[in-house]
């Protein structure tokens, strides 16, 4: 299986939450594959500049030494300019654009599968698989 991890997924795991990270240490364990989009890896250091927290910057380098991050390219911002003129075309807005852009570094690398918290805009987007690990 191919996971990638969204940044509520993350920072719920560096709070120590204990289903979060059995679920990653269990799926890392059967070989699947996770990914960190490098938009949530911007989102999620960006937050280490705001409120520093060495223990919590540590555990997110392991955790980012056991997945792959997932670069950014033209035709991911394409991909992503279209899927948002198909949305807006129908009606359908998103709340934040960083979404729309994690969704589509997603798609291009093959990661359809997105664990996250955040349903509200991640369900909009077609082709789009999510979990949410908070929740189990």
């Amino acid at each position: 299986m191919k996971y990638a991890i969204d940044s509520s997924t993350i920072i719920d795991m560096l709070r120590q939450s204990v289903p979060s990270l059995q679920l990653i240490h269990a799926e890392i364990a059967t070989g699947a594959k996770i990914a960190i989009p490098s938009i949530v890896d911007y989102e999620v250091q960006r937050g280490f500049y705001h409120t520093p927290s060495s223990k919590k910057e540590f555990a997110y380098s392991r955790l980012k030494s056991d997945c792959i991050v997932l670069e950014m390219n033209a035709a991911i911002l394409d991909q992503a300019a279209q899927i948002w003129a198909k949305l807006k075309s129908t009606g359908v807005t998103l709340s934040g654009e960083l979404d729309l852009l994690i969704a589509a570094q997603c798609l291009y690398h093959g990661y359809n599968t997105i664990v996250t918290d955040n349903i509200k805009d991640f369900e909009k987007i077609p082709n789009i698989n999510i979990e949410n690990w908070l929740e189990i």
